[in-house]
Formats: C-alpha cells, structure tokens, sequence
C-alpha cells in the first residue's frame, strides 16, 4: 500500500526547495543527483542564515535522497558492497562525489538509496517489481533526473491515486 502522507510530504518539501531556488537562495533539492555534498552548498546555507545546525548542512539530495534522509538512514560512501562506509564530518569539507547508497545506523545495513526510498513508500523493493506492479512506469520517473517540481508532484499523484 502507497503511503501517501509520506508522498505529500516529499512533494511539498520538493515545492519548497523549488520557490527557494526560484528566489535565488540555496536549495536542497537537487533531483539529479541521488544525494551529493557541496561546500559552497553549505556556504550559501549559512550565507542565506537558512538550517546549518544540522552537520549535513550543503547536501542536496532528490526525492528519494529526502526519502531515505528523512527515514534516518545516512549518506554512505563506497563503490561496492565489500568497501561501503558511513559518511563522516571530516568527509565533508572533501567530498563533492554523488552518493547513490545510505546507511543504517540503527541496524548497520547498506542500501541503494531508491531501494530505500520504494521501501519508506510501501512498494516494492525494486524498482522493476514496482514499476511492473504499477503496469507503467510512473515510479521511474518520480526518481527521473530531469523532473521539475511540476512533475514530481504530477507524477506523485498517479501513484497516490489522488490529489497530493
């Protein structure tokens, strides 16, 4: 079953981010990119006197990074399985990698950060299944790189089966 409240949360969160940007100050969405760290991100955070209590201030992530962000899970560095790691502080100031996998910290696991997000929505855990579920292919283009605030939520509401 969809979880819709979390949905509607991400679309307005999207919305958000997007009137911020549209106003020229600095926004934490960035649906390119699963979840990325930028230093001058989180100068302009601070810059703009917006959130930088929070230690991952000048990440930017798209829906299913806020997704998996907002579920506890955690920016994960790595290239495979055998060498995954938690994103620590010191990475911060020398990172500027796209970050596709989360952490854990609870349980210790790591995981695509999309497998994540479908999961934190109800559906299935792999994008082909819930895409396949869904006899189209609206969950692939919720996570599409290219999609503006119009589309996420355009696209949310097909998968809600209502008005978000």
């Amino acid at each position: 079953m969809v979880n819709v409240p979390l949905l509607r949360k991400v679309v307005e969160w999207v919305e958000e981010q997007d009137r911020l940007a549209n106003m020229g100050m600095p926004s934490r969405w960035n649906q390119a990119e699963w979840m990325t760290y930028s230093p001058k991100l989180r100068e302009d955070i601070i810059a703009a006197q917006l959130d930088s209590s929070d230690p991952l201030c000048g990440t930017a992530m798209c829906v299913a990074g806020k997704i998996a962000f907002d579920a506890g899970w955690k920016p994960a560095l790595g290239h495979s399985n055998d060498n995954f790691r938690p994103l620590e502080g010191a990475d911060l100031e020398e990172e500027n990698d796209v970050i596709s996998h989360a952490y854990n910290p609870e349980t210790g696991e790591f995981k695509e950060i999309a497998t994540v997000a479908l999961g934190e929505l109800g559906l299935p855990h792999s994008l082909v299944a819930s895409i396949d579920e869904f006899g189209g292919k609206q969950l692939e283009d919720l996570f599409e790189l290219s999609n503006h605030a119009g589309d996420v939520r355009r696209i949310a509401e097909v998968i809600a089966g209502e008005p978000l």
